[in-house]
């Protein structure tokens, strides 16, 4: 047990050790040498071992944070309780006690639905409420490209297609690819974007096509490539610059993405300033096509990701260093663009 300890919130430093046991006893028995016994045996227990020690270390973090449970009604502080190492999954609950489970799916349901339930479902199906926007499910899909367009960032039929395929499902809401917010954010020249006023007039008609055809909602998410952007179609691979046509690109600090990548140009503060316009241009846009919800992307290593890792960001101004300056720029575009936001509708921030 003492070999490789696992906290003792999930119960199994006994049933490992058992385990150990009879894993090394019957590697010893099967292999000529010691040597090549515990090798066996090594291969075999450390990635069960491992798995147990990270269900462990989550169960851990659950005990060491349990304040912030405190307060849940006792349903789903149980449920908290019962999965919180992740090795008992909602799934798995509803095998090992069903009317637990069914319990569970009602009490949810009825506080998502605010109605009461003799057959409940499951809480994917339930309601949910952002501000004043009601979702009739938590399915979100998105059409997973940002190249389906045109020439100047306007959507074509290709992917009024794929939007129609994820608000056709029965998602309760669809969410377009990443828009650039300017011609220079875009990571490809086929990117679609909102900073036109072509392209307000064109996605209004795929916001009220949604609108008008179910009750799904649908998201905009905007984003600025940053030291992604000015590469060549992803059908060529990924990350590749362009050959020709290519455009100055902004991050953080100047490092390239990949090895064979452009390096950007470090942002001053006019380019932070020229950035958080082109935000809050794209979101008053954005606003007068209709969408119901805005999110702005943090993520994958675009312009906005680049000030957020101390990896990328190696900043000696007040936009670098700690975890509170390099949130800075991200902040500050997220605040103008919530100013401008109707207040009725709700904003969200990708991350990874």
């Amino acid at each position: 047990d003492a070999v490789h300890t696992a906290h003792f919130s999930i119960g199994s430093g006994t049933k490992l050790a058992m385990e150990d046991a009879i894993a090394l006893a019957t590697a010893l028995e099967q292999q000529a040498d010691i040597e090549s016994a515990l090798n066996e045996y090594e291969l075999e227990r450390k990635l069960v071992v491992e798995i147990f020690q990270n269900a462990a270390q989550v169960s851990q973090a659950y005990f060491e944070t349990i304040k912030r449970y405190l307060g849940l009604e006792p349903l789903p502080f149980t449920f908290q309780l019962l999965t919180r190492s992740g090795r008992i999954s909602y799934d798995d609950l509803r095998l090992r006690d069903p009317r637990f489970g069914d319990t569970i799916d009602r009490w949810f349901a009825q506080k998502a639905a605010k109605s009461r339930f003799s057959l409940a479902p499951p809480p994917m199906f339930t309601p949910f409420e952002l501000r004043d926007l009601t979702l009739t499910n938590r399915i979100v899909l998105s059409p997973g490209t940002q190249e389906a367009c045109v020439q100047n960032g306007m959507p074509n039929d290709e992917s009024m297609a794929h939007i129609k395929n994820c608000y056709l499902s029965g998602a309760g809401l669809v969410m377009t690819g990443t828009m650039a917010v300017s011609v220079e954010g875009r990571i490809t020249p086929d990117c679609m974007g909102m900073y036109d006023a072509n392209h307000v007039s064109e996605w209004a008609k795929i916001v009220q096509t949604v609108h008008d055809e179910t009750p799904a909602k649908i998201a905009i998410q905007l984003g600025h490539a940053g030291r992604r952007g000015a590469t060549r179609s992803r059908s060529e691979g990924l990350d590749r610059p362009l050959r020709q046509g290519s455009w100055q690109i902004i991050s953080a600090s100047p490092l390239p993405y990949t090895p064979q990548s452009q390096v950007p140009r470090e942002m001053n503060r006019s380019d932070m300033e020229h950035v958080c316009h082109d935000f809050v241009r794209a979101a008053n846009m954005a606003q007068e096509a209709g969408f119901d919800l805005l999110q702005l992307n943090f993520a994958h290593g675009y312009l906005l990701a680049s000030f957020l890792s101390p990896l990328t960001n190696l900043r000696c101004d007040e936009y670098g260093g700690n975890l509170v300056k390099r949130m800075r720029f991200p902040l500050e575009v997220f605040d103008a663009v919530r100013a401008i936001w109707p207040e009725h509708k709700p904003i969200s921030v990708a991350i990874s």
